[in-house]
């Protein structure tokens, strides 16, 4: 969705944009190669070098860390994580009075809530973490709190009750539209397509909780809704497809709930995680993926982490760390990958949702209707 935002709104704006390219798993560098190899418009980019669009805009990427000059930013859009020092910058001194701060997956008031987005990056570490104060605080509430009485600053948070909802076209049927033009870019499209498996395929350890399997079952159930291979496959309830799905929510429920943090929980709690994940593992083995490990399939590499400790075997998910598990959807064989991806690529109308476009788009309106002209817009992005 950021790469995206980068082409199909960044690129088409009349703004001074400033991209700030997160660390994380992947360093500002490796992000910025990345957006250069998938589009031409950018295949010239440098950090700190002003960039001019078709249309009048100015764009430029920063390294994380970066700190706006006082005074400069109309608004900060929060499409990725970002190091607590440009947070620090771009909602503090950087930010003018009255400034706009969009927030994506946040409570209404902007505060965090258990999101990635609202989480810092680290120089001395690739893990992303909710930074605090020395009084407990998390870090980003605090520079949320200052902005609003400091700055006078404004937030909209776009919710995750609207943005699941909204799904990315797949530009591969698209035909005759510039939007579709990206689908003739084979790295683009492989990581469009990429992007949504790991909505489908990839489940997350007991300790990251129900959230993340509850949203991307919203996602994967309006996939189930209106993909007709989906629909036909989930009406034969006896092949050998939804057979091998039901194992797979038993095994995962199993797995989650029989830990030593969760058999501490409340039942009521433990049924809602043993429940989770039931939707995207159907979804994940109707369209052909079959997990390592999973009857006997072979391939396992337990991720190096002991969050996957007692899974039974069966390979959930991957090292969310790793450059390459993404891509090769290194939970699963490599051949049923294959079949996976094929049949998103054929069958999907609609892809992942457009969290980072709609983030944008709800920032430039919100500046439009105070009659704002767009001088500075700051976007945080992870760009992968």
């Amino acid at each position: 969705d950021d790469v995206v935002m980068l082409r199909c709104c960044v690129w088409n704006s009349v703004a001074c944009i400033d991209v700030v390219l997160s660390g994380g798993s992947h360093t500002p560098c490796e992000r910025l190669e990345h957006v250069r190899s998938l589009f031409d418009v950018y295949r010239e980019a440098r950090f700190d070098v002003p960039i001019h669009s078709p249309v009048g805009g100015t764009i430029i990427f920063r390294n994380d860390g970066y700190a706006p000059p006082a005074d400069t930013i109309d608004a900060f859009v929060n499409c990725g994580p970002c190091s607590a020092q440009t947070l620090r910058a771009a909602c503090g001194s950087g930010l003018r009075l009255g400034g706009l701060i969009v927030t994506v997956g946040a409570n209404g008031d902007g505060t965090s809530l258990s999101g990635i987005n609202q989480k810092q990056t680290s120089s001395r570490t690739r893990a992303l973490s909710y930074e605090t104060d020395g009084d407990g605080r998390r870090v980003w509430d605090v520079v949320i709190e200052h902005a609003k009485h400091a700055r006078a600053a404004y937030v909209r948070n776009l919710s995750v009750e609207l943005s699941r909802f909204v799904l990315f076209p797949n530009p591969l049927r698209m035909h005759g539209t510039i939007y579709g033009s990206l689908g003739a870019n084979a790295s683009f499209t492989e990581t469009a397509v990429a992007a949504t498996a790991l909505f489908i395929c990839s489940r997350p350890p007991p300790a990251a909780g129900p959230r993340v399997n509850e949203g991307n079952s919203v996602i994967d159930a309006q996939y189930l809704r209106n993909v007709p291979f989906l629909k036909h496959a989930m009406a034969a309830a006896d092949s050998e497809a939804y057979t091998r799905g039901l194992e797979l929510i038993w095994a995962y429920s199993r797995w989650v709930t029989d830990t030593p943090a969760t058999r501490a929980q409340p039942e009521s709690e433990r049924r809602r995680l043993a429940v989770s994940a039931a939707i995207p593992l159907m979804c994940a083995s109707l369209l052909g993926g079959e997990y390592k490990g999973h009857r006997g399939a072979s391939g396992y590499e337990r991720p190096p982490s002991a969050a996957f400790d007692g899974d039974g075997g069966i390979q959930f998910g991957y090292d969310p760390l790793s450059k390459l598990a993404k891509h090769a959807l290194a939970c699963l064989t490599p051949e049923s990958a294959a079949r996976l991806t094929a049949a998103i690529r054929t069958h999907f109308d609609f892809l992942g949702p457009a969290y980072d476009p709609l983030a944008v788009l709800i920032a430039f309106d919100e500046l439009r209707r105070a009659t704002k002209p767009v001088r500075n817009l700051a976007c945080g992005s992870t760009s992968t």
